[in-house]
This record gives C-alpha cells, sequence and structure tokens, in this order.
C-alpha cells in the first residue's frame, strides 16, 4: 500500500501540482491552503473539489490571469505547467519506486534465521525451538 500512495503522491503532484492529501481532502474535508506550501489554493494548484465543481458547471477555481479564455483552458496550462516543473521527478517515482520496492522485499524474503541456525548447528547445537 505504501507503494501506491507514494506514486498517487508523484502523479498528483505532476498534474496537480499539490500532494495526494491536499488534492484530495481540500475543497470537501478542510479549507484550501495556499499554494506555497503545495496546497490547492492558487491557480497553478488544484484538487479535486476544484475538478468536480468545474465539471459540474462551477468554475474551477482559476484566477484567469493567465491569459485564457475558460477556466478548462486554464486548467490545461495549470496541468502543463506542473508537468514541466514536476515531471520529470514524477516520471523518476513512476520507475524507481517499484523497483526500490521489488528489491526491499526480495531482502526482507529472505530467512534470518537460516544463518543463525546453521552457526548454531557448526556449534553442535542440533535445534532450537521457541
Amino acid at each position: 500500500m505504501a507503494q501506491q500512495v507514494i506514486i498517487a503522491n508523484a502523479v498528483t503532484r505532476g498534474f496537480a501540482g499539490t500532494n495526494l492529501l491536499p488534492f484530495l481532502t481540500e475543497g470537501w474535508l478542510k479549507e484550501k491552503t495556499s499554494g506555497s506550501v503545495y496546497g490547492a489554493g492558487n491557480s497553478w494548484t488544484f484538487s479535486a473539489a476544484e475538478l468536480a465543481q468545474g465539471l459540474a458547471g462551477g468554475g474551477f477555481g482559476q484566477s484567469g490571469q493567465g491569459g485564457y479564455t475558460n477556466d478548462l483552458d486554464g486548467v490545461t496550462k495549470a496541468v502543463k505547467k506542473n508537468l514541466a516543473a514536476n515531471g520529470g521527478a514524477m516520471i523518476a517515482s513512476l520507475v524507481l519506486v517499484p523497483i526500490a520496492f521489488n528489491v526491499g522485499m526480495k531482502l526482507l524474503r529472505k530467512p534470518i534465521i537460516l544463518p543463525a541456525n546453521r552457526m548454531l548447528k557448526a556449534a553442535g547445537i542440533r535445534e532450537v525451538k521457541v
């Protein structure tokens, strides 16, 4: 589950310009924070609540100062800007996180007790039960 949360966080940073938790909660469960703290409170970052509001006919929360003709155009420009700023880190996370988790799982899968049992056997102790 941790792997999926890390990947989802990277994707929301890449597209929405904010971390996963603010993307999911701001506008519904809590107030929007300022964009300077990776919240969804400026025109270059947005939350799921703002997307739902925009698709329902309200505004997407864009300021209109970016030279675009409608709010959906503003969301498109925000996604482009976020991908330019965070796309490399997002792609790296999408590739490297699964590799790191696979390596970690292989290392943790190896039994730790087996080398200890071999040492005890060499010392003349046949079996230890816990």
